[in-house]
């Protein structure tokens, strides 16, 4: 089916605007692009009680303006309201249903091996969104690279109100990575047809990490591509998985080694390091369920489980920032968006008895969480942001001056980039210039 227009659309809700209320995709036209036939996507959204952020995510998925879109909604029995939701937007749909089932894995395969019909595959859950032309622009690069099976890119990260709050940065795949945590934004992952019925979908008997699972499987046999730029947003609420139900991240992420090293056919240096792999698990699984622990308000939880992750791994709490604080101030800023102070506020003053907090001031922790939330502003381009969050940073703690990062970013927000490139250019002659002796300069500079 070819992805609708705004106006063949319902209108939105009254006082929505912006992207994909009142915005749509430009519409690809087979005989203006030069391709004579566009392959069909298949999309499937699992859905179940999620009817005050699914109409957002429906429209992003139609307003695509591709050519050739099967759009799939399989819905575990909603009571909210959803089912309303998705019969307003039944005339393009390529098939929908709402019964119980055994999960958002199972509906997935569901769709995806039961209804799906496409070359290539796309999966956006219920509260989530699509950017304009994510399909198009996934496509184009699938068909121009027959190798590879998966392609993906960076998420942003939006709250409950579709407002950013930060950036779901993708990374490069690398096999061992994948195995402890996550950075392959599902929201924004294409795949051919072929890979997922190859591999059977996804494992229905995981219910948290079963994407991680997903790629992890995929990478065994075919190739994983990240592109740049941003191509959806990952909306973060009080009612997501992610959020709402911590503890079960853990055993999931412990299910997917145990399925990865029975494999006969794992690499024996990897194999030779599963002692490690699982070690990490516990740590990275124990820090979630305390920072979810801690935004609930269930800081005893909190405070038993950071605790767990820190005897495990006791270098969490060594070096200047310590490593315990890049994960308290990612979380902070990730779940508590708009209130990350009050976070760490909470983070600091449960903090469990028995293990040492990290030798930082007020002042100095205040710092730390500028200076991310600075990057974090340099991602989504707010520059007047930056600015600000720089200014803050250096003036708490001036520790983050002697870092080079943090320092070119903030001249930038202030001078411009290309002032700034100037400087970086200018200060490079002049401690290299050519056919001049360099001898004691660096005792200088």
């Amino acid at each position: 089916m070819h992805c609708p227009t705004l106006s063949e659309l319902p209108p939105p809700p009254s006082g929505k605007t912006g992207w994909p209320w009142t915005e749509e995709s430009s519409q690809i036209i087979e005989a203006v692009s030069g391709h004579s036939n566009w392959p069909r996507v298949s999309v499937v959204t699992p859905s179940y009680n999620q009817a005050e952020f699914l109409e957002e995510t429906i429209r992003s998925v139609l307003l695509q303006g591709y050519p050739d879109l099967e759009y799939i909604i399989i819905d575990g029995a909603s009571t909210d309201g959803s089912v309303e939701i998705i019969k307003k937007y039944e005339p393009w749909l390529a098939y929908w249903e709402s019964k119980p089932d055994g999960g958002q894995s199972d509906a997935l395969n569901t769709g995806w091996l039961k209804h799906s019909t496409g070359q290539f595959f796309g999966w956006i859950n219920s509260d989530d969104v699509y950017g304009p032309g994510l399909v198009t622009n996934a496509v184009a690069y699938l068909t121009a690279h027959p190798a590879v099976a998966c392609v993906y890119n960076d998420c942003d990260l939006i709250d409950e109100s579709s407002r950013p709050i930060g950036k779901y940065i993708s990374r490069k795949f690398e096999l061992t990575e994948c195995l402890l945590e996550d950075f392959i934004p599902q929201q924004t992952a294409f795949i051919t047809g072929e890979a997922v019925r190859a591999i059977g979908g996804v494992d229905a008997s995981l219910h948290y990490s079963m994407d991680s699972d997903l790629f992890i499987r995929l990478a065994r046999h075919y190739t994983l591509q990240q592109r740049p730029g941003t191509g959806a947003s990952f909306r973060v609420n009080s009612k997501g998985k992610t959020v709402s139900q911590p503890g079960q991240f853990l055993q999931d992420r412990l299910r997917i080694l145990d399925k990865f090293f029975d494999d006969r056919d794992v690499p024996a240096d990897i194999v030779a390091q599963r002692t490690k792999f699982y070690t990490r698990a516990y740590v990275v699984g124990h820090l979630r369920i305390a920072m979810m622990a801690y935004a609930a308000g269930a800081f005893d939880m909190a405070a038993a489980n950071l605790e767990g992750a820190i005897q495990i791994e006791p270098a969490l709490l060594h070096g200047k920032p310590a490593p315990i604080m890049e994960t308290i101030i990612s979380y902070a800023l990730v779940i508590e968006g708009r209130t990350p102070k009050l976070f760490m506020h909470n983070v600091f003053s449960h903090w469990p008895i028995s293990v040492q907090k990290p030798q930082a001031t007020s002042r100095s922790i205040f710092a730390h969480l500028q200076v991310a939330s600075m990057f974090q502003s340099y991602r989504i381009g707010n520059v007047s942001r930056v600015r600000a969050y720089f200014w803050r940073a250096i003036v708490n703690d001036p520790f983050w001056l002697s870092n080079r990062g943090v320092v070119a970013i903030g001249l930038e927000s202030i001078l411009g980039s290309r002032l700034t490139n100037k400087l970086k250019r200018f200060r490079k002659n002049i401690r290299a210039p050519d056919k001049v002796s360099t001898h004691g300069l660096n005792k200088v500079h």
